[in-house]
């Protein structure tokens, strides 16, 4: 039994490291996710698409929902961002500016 709270413990610390954005910092031509021992940089032409998307949960007959922002890479990975300082509309409206077009993508590549 111990075993398994190690591992459900390692597991968090693991997702609070290396999976959980931290920051992001917007360029004109790309932008910077921040974890905490670890930045990530996203070209503009590498983002297919960008939407707000709900998630709805229900634990012990509460309902919880999330709003959150995606990002859907040309590469077919998603990246979930939510827990902005800002509303997460104002959030979303910003990080839809760098929704790549496909005249954009094919003139790089």
């Amino acid at each position: 039994m111990s075993l398994v709270f190690i591992a459900i413990a390692l597991f968090i610390i693991v997702y609070f490291f290396f999976l959980e954005v931290q920051a992001i910092e917007l360029f004109p031509a790309h932008l910077l996710l921040k974890y905490p021992l670890r930045k990530r940089r996203l070209e503009r032409v590498d983002i297919d698409f960008v939407s707000l998307e709900v998630r709805t949960s229900t634990n012990r007959g509460v309902t919880s929902t999330q709003r959150f922002v995606r990002l859907k890479l040309r590469s077919g990975g998603k990246i979930d961002l939510a827990g902005f300082q800002v509303d997460i509309d104002t959030a979303y409206q910003k990080l839809k500016a760098y929704e790549s077009t496909n005249e954009e993508f094919l003139r790089t590549h």
